[in-house]
């Protein structure tokens, strides 16, 4: 009786270690895109523009930011950075403006630039001369993963005529 035990006991031990084994390695399925793998992909943007791409600085037109961003997951933010002139401490400062999702795979903003006029007066040596600056804007986008694009690059500028002195 004893040694019929004992085979029972062994048997019951192989059992349970097979059970184990199966349950620690798994029992198929996993990995690839459905099978629960980390989105690793970041967004992608192309067509990033800025309209008008000129203007007069008194002229002060709100800019259309807009780009078409994709992602193998889903967009979560679109963001822009824009240098541009604080009157205040007159000093330069870089924007950051959120781009809201518009139709199809199109991000866009509308972002009006301050004036800059009090940078370039001080700088205008004589009477009459011209003057443009490009406001260089870089739009990068984060998928629902925390994955974060390469930034995209657009521009526009603003152009003055320094009048006569006082």
């Amino acid at each position: 009786m004893r040694n019929k035990k004992m085979i029972l006991a062994r048997s019951a031990g192989v059992g349970l270690a097979l059970a184990l084994m199966v349950f620690a390695c798994g029992c198929g399925g996993g990995g690839g895109n459905g099978g629960g793998g980390a989105d690793t992909t970041a967004p992608t943007i192309s067509g990033a523009t800025a309209s008008p791409a000129s203007m007069g600085v008194v002229d002060r037109l709100p800019v259309t930011i807009q780009a078409t961003v994709t992602d193998n997951v889903a967009v979560a933010t679109v963001t822009a950075t824009v240098p541009d002139f604080d009157p205040v401490t007159k000093q330069f400062v870089t924007k950051t403006i959120s781009l809201s999702h518009s139709t199809g795979n199109t991000w866009s903003a509308t972002y009006t630039p301050n004036t800059i006029t009090q940078i370039f007066s001080s700088q205008l040596i004589a009477d009459g001369d011209s003057w443009a600056y490009v406001y260089a804007v870089a739009i990068t986008a984060t998928d629902s993963s925390g994955n974060t694009s390469q930034p995209a690059s657009t521009s526009f500028k603003t152009t003055g005529f320094a009048g006569p002195a006082p």
